[in-house]
C-alpha cells in the first residue's frame, strides 16, 4: 500500500510515519507488545517521581527561606550548680564516710533546698560516691588543730572500755570526760551498748551539767549511727570525730588508766 494512502487512512503525517518506521521496523508483534508495556510502565512511574521532585523542591525553598531569616536555638535557663557543688565537696571532706543520703540531710539542715534527682546528678558528677567494698587504705582526712576549752562544760570526750568479771562475763564501760577540768562525768557499765543507750546517758548528763559545745569521739558504730547524728543536731552539739587509726586525737580519754578515768566520783559509776 502506498505511503500516502496509509497516512490518509490512519490520520498521521508522513514525518510521523517515517519516524515510527525507523523506530519499530523489524520488530515482531510480541516485541511490539513488550515495548508498549514498557512505555505504559514508564508513564505510570513518571507521576510519582514528578511528585517527589516537586516536594523536594518545595522543601528546599522553605529551608532556604528559614536560613535567610535566621535559626532559633534552645538556651538552658537552669540555675548554676556551682554553689551546690562547693557545699557538697565541703561536706564530703568533713564527713568522708557519709553517703549520698546523709550528705543531703546535712544540706537540708543548712537551709539548702534541692531535689533528690538534681542532688544525685551533681553528687555523681563530682565523683563523691562511696565504694561498696571496704578499702584497705583509710580515707585521708584534713588535720584540724585541737581547740582548747576555756571553761568547764564546753568540750567533752567519750569512749568505751572493755573488761570482764571474775566469772568470765565480759562487759563494756561508757566513759564521758570533761576536757577542761579532766573530771569524769559518767562511767556506765553494761554487757553491750547501742546508740540509744549512749544518748540516754548523755541526756542525763546534759540535765545535770548543761549541753557542751562539742564532743570528741572515735568512729564507732554507736557514734556514727543515724540516731546519734540526729540527736546531736537537735541538741546543738558538734560531733568531732577523730581520724581512723589516730587515737591520739582523743588523747585525754585514751591516756586515762585502764578501768576508771581520773577524778571519778563513786556517784557517777553505775552498772546495768
Amino acid at each position: 500500500m502506498p505511503v500516502q494512502e496509509l497516512v490518509r487512512k490512519y490520520g498521521m503525517s508522513q514525518a510521523s510515519f517515517y519516524a515510527w518506521r525507523k523506530k519499530y521496523s523489524g520488530l515482531t508483534a510480541s516485541e511490539l507488545r513488550h515495548v508498549k508495556q514498557v512505555d505504559e510502565e514508564n508513564r505510570r512511574l513518571k507521576k510519582p517521581v514528578a511528585d517527589l521532585s516537586l516536594d523536594q523542591q518545595i522543601l528546599q525553598e522553605v529551608l532556604a527561606k528559614n536560613s535567610k531569616a535566621g535559626t532559633q536555638r534552645y538556651h538552658s535557663i537552669r540555675p548554676s550548680d556551682a554553689t551546690l557543688r562547693a557545699r557538697i565537696r565541703e561536706l564530703c571532706a568533713a564527713r568522708p564516710r557519709f553517703g549520698c543520703r546523709r550528705i543531703k540531710v546535712l544540706l537540708q539542715r543548712q537551709g539548702v533546698r534541692v531535689g533528690m534527682f538534681r542532688f544525685r546528678r551533681v553528687y555523681a558528677e563530682e565523683g563523691m560516691g562511696l565504694r561498696t567494698r571496704r578499702k584497705k587504705k583509710r580515707p585521708s582526712r584534713t588535720r584540724i588543730p585541737l581547740l582548747a576549752a576555756d571553761q568547764p562544760g564546753q568540750h567533752w570526750c567519750m569512749d568505751f572500755m572493755h573488761d570482764q568479771l571474775g566469772d568470765g562475763q565480759r562487759f563494756r564501760t561508757f566513759n564521758v570526760l570533761d576536757v577542761f577540768s579532766r573530771q569524769c562525768l559518767a562511767v556506765v557499765a553494761q554487757p553491750s551498748f547501742r546508740s540509744k543507750d549512749v544518748t540516754t546517758v548523755l541526756d542525763r548528763l546534759i540535765e545535770e551539767h548543761g549541753a557542751p559545745h562539742r564532743i570528741t569521739c572515735d568512729n564507732g558504730t554507736e557514734f556514727t549511727a543515724n540516731h546519734f547524728d540526729a540527736w546531736a543536731y537537735h541538741r546543738g552539739v558538734f560531733t568531732d570525730f577523730i581520724a581512723p587509726g589516730k587515737p591520739v586525737r582523743n588523747g585525754f580519754m585514751e591516756s586515762s588508766p585502764r578501768g576508771t578515768p581520773p577524778r571519778t566520783s563513786t556517784a557517777c559509776c553505775t552498772f546495768r
